[in-house]
């Protein structure tokens, strides 16, 4: 952990002098300490600090020091959140944490890296940190736009049929957390364009 937190303060302090010296047409990503709750925080204000203009998460944090796993929607975690909210940094959640071994390992690994999106979008909606955080915005990044298609097509299901009976009770719709919240982007994807209304074209970016 020591070791990781070293690796992402160099990358975190690189992007942001490169930056600096591409007089605008570069901005940096910065990566928080995920896995600890108070280096999280203080990670989150150096990347400020820095003047990055971003942070991304894992899609799946793993687990914290202890052995704990990291669940985002957790009482835990809202501290983090609040800390990102407080600096105004758009979270990205990006493809690229899934790799599958053995024959078609490589094109496998694609698909299951679109597919991964649908978790931290679900628990923004569904575990109440949007509802607990406003003026929280975020990208998801890379998948196209196809997959925000299908999945508010099945998290309006989820609400409609099991919003009720859940143990958070969400204030709104998927849709205007979408609308609220969300950006997606693509890089080339003509049947995702042809569905650009349902997904919504202020919500997309290339």
């Amino acid at each position: 952990f020591e070791i990781r937190e070293w690796m992402l303060r160099v990358y975190n302090e690189y992007v942001a002098d490169l930056q600096v010296k591409s007089n605008g047409r570069f901005f940096g990503v910065g990566f928080p300490a995920f896995w600890d709750v108070g280096k999280f925080v203080e990670s989150i204000q150096h990347i400020k600090k820095l003047g990055l203009k971003a942070v991304v998460l894992p899609n799946s944090p793993g687990k914290d020091p202890q052995g704990n796993e990291i669940v985002y929607q957790d009482d835990s975690m809202q501290s983090c959140w609040a800390a990102i909210e407080e600096a105004d940094l758009p979270v990205n959640f990006h493809i690229g944490e899934s790799f599958a071994d053995g024959r078609g390992g490589y094109p496998i690994s694609t698909m299951l890296n679109f597919a991964g999106l649908r978790k931290p979008l679900s628990q923004l909606i569904f575990g109440g940190i949007f509802d607990r955080h406003p003026r929280l915005q975020v990208a998801f990044q890379e998948a196209g736009i196809l997959w925000a298609a299908s999945c508010l097509h099945d998290a309006e299901i989820a609400y409609g049929s099991q919003a009720r009976i859940s143990d958070w009770k969400v204030e709104h719709p998927p849709r205007h957390y979408w609308n609220t919240h969300c950006h997606v982007s693509f890089m080339s994807e003509p049947l995702g364009l042809k569905i650009i209304d349902h997904v919504g074209v202020d919500r997309v970016m290339w």
